[in-house]
């Protein structure tokens, strides 16, 4: 048998023994999920980043932005070795709902967001997401004279694998007080979302809940956060 014979045939083998150990690290964490989901939700002003060629002095008139803070657990997974298995193509939703205003009527807005990790581990250990409304967002569809630091908002949110099927139990947050998590699902569930953009009072805004890479805070904590995927590799 000739070396190149030989060297062909070996790395047949090596591409087989491969794909076999992807396949069964597939396998040992398709059951694996996502644990509890934490939220917790502030106003904040746009970050200043000071570069060496240019003075970032001047605050921003829009107004203060919705900073939604999600701190989440996995299960821990492995295959019998050092190494832990992954969450591939894993999609976090948030859906928000806050008392609007639309042609000077009142309504309840309802909003989301969502963003696509390329890999979570399942490291037994606690991670973090962020997500942001836009000052220009709540500037436009605010409640004329609501304090909304002390009007209650509501936020859902929720992990779905790439065959979007739910891997969590959904997180809730209330900014009021004395508001429990079935309620704020009942409040979610009658305002239907997209399923019924016809429900008298229901102001549906869309996509306006921006991810972490499409908001100034896009390079602060950089190592705190999962990986976005690239828009080059989305399905």
């Amino acid at each position: 048998m000739s070396k190149r014979v030989v060297l062909k045939s070996f790395s047949m083998v090596m591409m087989l023994l491969c794909f076999t150990s992807i396949a069964q690290s597939t396998r040992s964490s398709g059951g694996a999920t996502i644990g509890r989901i934490e939220v917790d939700a502030r106003w904040g002003n746009t970050p200043l980043v000071s570069v060496s060629n240019y003075s970032n002095s001047l605050r921003s008139s829009a107004g203060q932005w919705y900073i939604i803070n999600i701190s989440y657990y996995t299960a821990a997974s492995s295959n019998g070795t050092r190494r832990f298995n992954w969450l591939d193509d894993v999609t976090m939703q948030v859906e928000m709902l806050f008392p609007g205003e639309y042609n000077r009527r009142k309504a309840t807005a309802y909003m989301k967001g969502s963003v696509d990790y390329w890999a979570i581990p399942l490291d037994g250990d606690k991670h973090h997401a962020l997500m942001l409304v836009p000052p220009q967002v709540i500037k436009r569809y605010a409640r004329e004279g609501v304090n909304y630091k002390r009007t209650p908002i509501f936020i859902k949110v929720s992990f779905y694998d790439r065959n979007n099927r739910l891997i969590s139990p959904p997180g809730f947050y209330s900014s009021g007080s004395k508001i429990t998590s079935d309620q704020i699902s009942r409040a979610f569930d009658a305002a239907g979302g997209e399923r019924r953009i016809s429900v008298a009072g229901l102001l549906n805004l869309g996509n306006v809940i921006m991810p972490r890479n499409k908001t100034p805070w896009m390079n602060i904590d950089y190592d705190k956060y999962e990986m976005i995927k690239p828009e080059s590799v989305k399905r």
